[in-house]
C-alpha cells in the first residue's frame, strides 16, 4: 500500500496497492494495482493464486473485498465480502486484533507474534 504524503500531510485519495516486478537488470519496477483503495490494513493472496483479499479501512467504508487476479498479474473489479457497520456499540472498526502481528510469506507460511509489546493505532472510530 502507498499513501503520498505532502510534508507533513496525507495527499487525501492517493493510495494505492503497489506491485513490486523483479526486472532483468536487477532492479525493481512498482506497478499501481488499485485506484479505489482509500486506505487498507491488510493484504492475503488465496493459496491458488487467484484472488486477492484486501481489508479497506478508513472512517468512510471498512469491507474485506476480494479482487480477482487475472492471468496477466492485473486485479479485476472487487467484491464485498463483508461491510463492517454499526451495531449498539457504536461503528465497528473493521478488521484487527491490536495486539498480535500476523505475516505471510510468499511460500504460504503464516507467522504470528504474539505480546508484541506494541498496540496498534485506533483511527476509528474516534477516541471519545
Amino acid at each position: 500500500m502507498l499513501t503520498l504524503w505532502e510534508g507533513e500531510k496525507e495527499i487525501p485519495g492517493r493510495n494505492a496497492i503497489l506491485r513490486a516486478d523483479p526486472q532483468p537488470d536487477g532492479s525493481w519496477v512498482c506497478k499501481r494495482m488499485t485506484t479505489d483503495t482509500t486506505g487498507t490494513n491488510g493484504l492475503l493472496i488465496s493459496p491458488d493464486w487467484r484472488t486477492l483479499y484486501m481489508i479497506q479501512t478508513n472512517p468512510e467504508r471498512r469491507e474485506l473485498r476480494a479482487y480477482d487476479i487475472r492471468a496477466d498479474g492485473s486485479l479485476g473489479r472487487y467484491i464485498v465480502l463483508h461491510q463492517f457497520g454499526e451495531d449498539y456499540r457504536g461503528p465497528q472498526r473493521g478488521i484487527d486484533d491490536m495486539r498480535t502481528l500476523y505475516v505471510t510469506t510468499g511460500g504460504g507460511h503464516l507467522l504470528r507474534a504474539r505480546n508484541t509489546g506494541r498496540r496498534g493505532w485506533i483511527i476509528w472510530p474516534p477516541v471519545r
